[in-house]
């Protein structure tokens, strides 16, 4: 697609250029400085060339990054109060704990995509997710909280995940976790 892209750029830099021999072999009886401008031609041509290229190489659409499949990692979180996924159960306590989880995605279109998490105490939750417009980093959402994220490589996730008091009614959450894809 991108040799293709480059040979119609060509063949307009090309074009442009036979125009401007053509008018200038027309009018170099009525002014001479045109057969100076002859000479730079190809220089001219060239970074026409570029610059077109340049221009719509930056147009082109980046391609979200792939994210369907199983993704594995400990989570490292702070939680007050119960939360059934860290196994924590009281209400007014303070518990700093490492949690494994596994995400499962299991569809993409373009940018957006959804899947579910499964705690090591087996609960599981679904939640939905889109890329921002750099197609490296989102956001992902489930009935209690948001996670934001970076792609760190085509296989590796960094996330970090929060919820209040006021969305589940029994525990606050702020959690960070590096997930890998199986």
């Amino acid at each position: 697609m991108l040799l293709k892209f480059i040979f119609n750029h060509i063949s307009i830099v090309c074009t442009f250029r036979k125009i401007l021999l053509q008018h200038e072999i027309a009018n170099f009886k009525h002014d001479y400085r045109l057969a100076v401008f002859h000479d730079d031609l190809p220089i001219i041509s060239v970074a026409i060339l570029f610059a077109t290229i340049g221009l719509s190489i930056s147009a082109v659409t980046v391609q979200a990054t792939n994210v369907v499949g199983t993704w594995v990692g400990v989570t490292h979180a702070a939680i007050l109060g119960v939360d059934p996924h860290h196994n924590t159960k009281d209400p007014n306590k303070i518990r700093f704990v490492k949690t494994e989880f596994t995400f499962v995605i299991d569809k993409q279109e373009g940018q957006n995509f959804s899947g579910y998490r499964i705690s090591k105490n087996g609960l599981k939750d679904n939640f939905v997710g889109a890329f921002r417009s750099n197609m490296k980093s989102g956001v992902t959402s489930n009935s209690d909280g948001t996670r934001v994220f970076d792609m760190v490589g085509n296989d590796i996730m960094d996330s970090c995940y929060t919820h209040t008091i006021s969305a589940n009614g029994k525990s606050t959450v702020a959690a960070c976790n590096e997930l890998k894809r199986q």
